[in-house]
Parts: structure tokens; C-alpha cells; sequence
């Protein structure tokens, strides 16, 4: 009975011994807590990592947070969180490098007697970020101090562009520490700018810029040179044509002594009566040598207002498609014509564009035919030109309402024959397969 009672006095006086009273009529732990468990983690970034697990003790203080670099070195403790937080974020790593982690509990007593699952995690790579990549949009609607141009920001660069725009000079190479400059928007794409404030008649430098976090990027230089206070082109209303086929044209008189017709040939006989075939069927069109015509866009109703649309054969037969009395313009009477509403107007004998200020000069103001925006129309030369587009020489139909295109009569070499497209930016010279479709023009002769 004695070795009974000692053994519950023994029981008694340990239980005691495992607790005591605190002021809040809690208990003060005198044994080290449980481990954490379930350790996961997520990779931020290139620098940083988050980590999670869970709390399997009541008496911890707190969690400690252990790592190890590649596991090479020894794991060391990288921070500690209080009770009852189960998180981590850990920061300022190196980026695509291999981190393993552990952690454990701890209180006053010690520390627990295991750790959680280690995880590795791998940081990302580091992004790297250039300046953007931009390029500058060709010059449009120059007068005596305004124009157009803009940019096309194709790449970031890996960060945001926080400003766009264009600069500009008399020196070659303007930088964004000029005020000569515009502000247009951020992000990538496409932009337009304006240009304001030029001084007429003077050569400037013109290229798109864009910034972000790791510089400001640049376009290609552009030329731009201003027109003339007073430019030297005027014209009068000629006199009405009528061809053939009853079809009645205005015409104007330039100051350069030409006499053209102000609206798209529309005739479907020879001067001599003969009829000029129609032919819808591309498959028909693209092996033709002889002369055809087909409607601008393949659709009837569009002939009243741009005309009919031509080979290079109907244009060159010897029975005529102009009235007596007028012809076809040659290449050089195009030249004339766009030097005359330009002085500036490229002359030289290659393809490529003759002038970005006749092109405002030749177009018809407005909406009614031109697609959006047709800035700087102003149609001040008379021609009224409108975007009746072409047939290629495969017999397809397309750029209408984007471009005109009209014929000359001069040939570049046996298959292949000159022309002029008028778009919303330029005036330009090209030569084109002489089964390709165009709009045609009279110049009295």
C-alpha cells in the first residue's frame, strides 16, 4: 500500500511540475513545441520566392526559415515570423539559382526536434530590358509650316513606353533634349504626329522617338522640306470633252500650260467606234494582249464616279481611246504636271515616290470616296483625284478607296509600262505589267 502511495505522490508531483500558473490564469510552457509540416513554396520572380506550410504546435514563439544556396552550402537561418504565421516571402536572390529551404518551430525551451520537408525552388531569369525598336513614319500633308509623320513602335523593348513621338531639326539626328517635339501617347503601335510651327521653304530633319525604362530609341532620319509661302501652280477651268460614247469631262489649264481632264476616263468604244472588250473573269484578264476594261472594284455602280479601269493595250492601241484632240499623258507629262504643283517633286528616271506635297494638292477633300482620315487634302491643284485602285496583272481587284492609279502612255520595256499612284502620303512613279488594270487621264494635245 506505502509503494502504491508513492508512486501517485511521484504522478502528482510531475504533473505539477509540467505547468504553472500565469497572470492570465493561463500556463507557461516548459516543453519544446511540434514541428511545422507541409512546406511548399512559388518562385516570384528573378529575386524573390513565397513560402507556406503548416502550424502544427500551440506553444511555439515563432518559425525560423533556413536555406541553402545550389546545395553546396550549409543551411542557415534566412528569417524568423512570430506565432501563428505560416508565410514567408523571401527576397534579393539571384536570379536562375537554386535555393532549398527547411524550416522549424522554436519557444523558450528550444527548438523543435525536426524540420518540414525541404523544398528547392529555381529563381527566374532575369529579364533584361533594351530601348524599344520604332520606326518613323514617312512624311505626309507638308505645307508651309505644318506635316504629318509619326511612328510604328514594334517592340517595348521589354518594359513600358512611357512617351512617344516625333523630333525635329535643321540639323540631322534631333534628340528628345529639343522642344521641338511632340507628345503622343505611350504604349506600342502605330502613331500620327503633327507637326507644327515650321518655317516655310526650309529643310528639316524628322525622325519618331520612344522611351522606356532603358532609354529612348529612335527612327531613321527623314528629309523634310517645307513649301513656298506662294507656290507658282494655278489653274482655270478648260473646256468640257465629250467622247465617243457621249461621256462628258471638265478639264483645267495649269499654269505649267497643260490642259487635263478632272475626272476618270469612262469610255467603252475606240475613237474609231470599235468596242473595247469587258472582261470580269481574272483568270481571261491576266493572259490578255490585247485592249480590255473592267469596273473600278468590279462594280458597276462605281463607273459614274471613277470611271472604268484599262489595260496598257487599250491605252496604246493605234485606233485611240481619247477623243481627237487629246491623248493619253506620257510618263514625261506626268512629271510635268507633279513638278509643276511641286517645284520640290522628284524628277529623276527611277520608280520610287515624286512628291509627298502634290499628294494633298491631288486628292479629292473629304470622305465621300477616300477612306478615313484623309488628312491634308486640299485638292488646290484641280486634278480631284479619287481612289478607284487597280486590277493587278493577275486579275485581282484591290486599294480601293485606299489609291489612284493612272497609265502613261510610255512603256518601261516590252511587258512592262509607267505609271503614277496618288495614296494618302505621296505621289509616286512605278511601272507595273501592262496587263495590270488602271484609271486613265486626257491631256489636250
Amino acid at each position: 500500500m506505502k509503494f502504491i502511495l508513492s508512486i501517485a505522490s511521484a504522478i502528482f508531483i510531475l504533473i505539477s511540475c509540467s505547468t504553472s500558473p500565469n497572470n492570465n490564469g493561463g500556463s507557461t510552457t516548459t516543453v519544446v513545441p511540434v514541428a511545422p509540416s507541409n512546406l511548399t513554396g512559388t518562385v516570384l520572380s528573378s529575386s524573390s520566392v513565397s513560402l507556406s506550410w503548416v502550424d502544427n504546435s500551440t506553444n511555439e514563439t515563432g518559425f525560423k526559415i533556413e536555406r541553402r544556396v545550389n546545395g553546396t552550402t550549409q543551411f542557415s537561418v534566412v528569417g524568423t515570423v512570430n506565432a501563428d504565421v505560416t508565410g514567408f516571402t523571401d527576397v534579393n536572390l539571384i536570379a536562375n539559382t537554386s535555393y532549398e529551404y527547411r524550416i522549424y518551430s522554436f519557444n523558450a525551451v528550444g527548438n523543435s526536434l525536426t524540420y518540414t520537408n525541404t523544398i528547392i525552388l529555381i529563381t527566374l531569369s532575369q529579364t533584361v530590358i533594351n530601348i524599344p525598336t520604332i520606326i518613323t513614319t514617312p512624311l505626309s500633308s507638308i505645307t508651309t509650316n505644318t506635316a504629318l509623320s509619326g511612328g510604328n513602335i514594334t517592340s517595348d523593348g521589354g518594359a513600358t513606353i512611357t512617351i512617344r513621338g516625333v523630333i525635329w531639326s535643321t540639323n540631322p539626328s534631333p534628340t528628345i533634349a529639343l522642344n521641338t517635339k511632340t507628345s503622343d501617347g505611350v504604349g506600342v503601335g502605330n502613331f500620327v504626329s503633327t507637326i507644327n510651327g515650321l518655317t516655310p521653304n526650309t529643310i528639316y530633319y524628322v525622325r519618331a522617338y520612344a522611351t522606356n525604362s532603358a532609354g529612348t530609341a529612335y527612327g531613321s532620319d527623314l528629309t523634310l522640306t517645307t513649301t513656298n509661302i506662294s507656290q507658282p501652280y494655278s489653274y482655270t477651268p478648260g473646256p468640257n470633252i465629250t467622247d465617243v460614247s457621249g461621256n462628258v469631262y471638265p478639264s483645267i489649264v495649269t499654269s505649267c500650260g497643260q490642259t487635263w481632264t478632272s475626272k476618270n476616263l469612262n469610255v467603252s468604244k475606240y475613237r474609231n467606234g470599235d468596242v473595247i472588250p469587258q472582261v470580269t473573269y481574272w483568270a481571261q484578264w491576266r493572259n490578255l494582249t490585247t485592249g480590255a476594261w473592267c469596273w473600278s472594284n468590279n462594280d458597276s455602280a462605281s463607273s459614274w464616279q471613277y470611271g472604268k479601269i484599262y489595260n496598257w493595250y487599250a491605252v496604246n492601241d493605234p485606233r485611240g481611246i481619247a477623243p481627237q484632240g487629246w491623248h493619253v499623258p506620257s510618263d514625261a507629262e506626268w512629271s510635268k504636271l507633279i513638278k509643276c504643283i511641286d517645284t520640290n517633286a522628284d524628277t529623276i528616271i527611277t520608280s520610287g515616290p515624286q512628291s509627298t506635297v502634290a499628294d494633298g494638292a491631288m486628292r479629292e477633300m473629304g470622305l465621300s470616296h477616300w477612306l478615313s482620315p484623309n488628312t491634308g487634302a486640299t485638292n488646290s491643284s484641280g486634278f480631284t483625284g479619287l481612289p478607284s485602285g487597280i486590277r493587278d496583272y493577275n486579275g485581282t481587284d484591290y486599294g480601293f478607296g485606299i489609291a489612284g492609279d493612272w497609265w502613261s502612255s510610255s512603256e518601261s520595256n516590252y511587258t512592262f509600262a509607267w505609271y503614277r499612284e496618288l495614296t494618302q502620303d505621296l505621289v509616286s512613279r512605278a511601272y507595273l505589267q501592262k496587263t495590270s488594270g488602271f484609271s486613265v487621264r486626257l491631256v489636250k494635245d
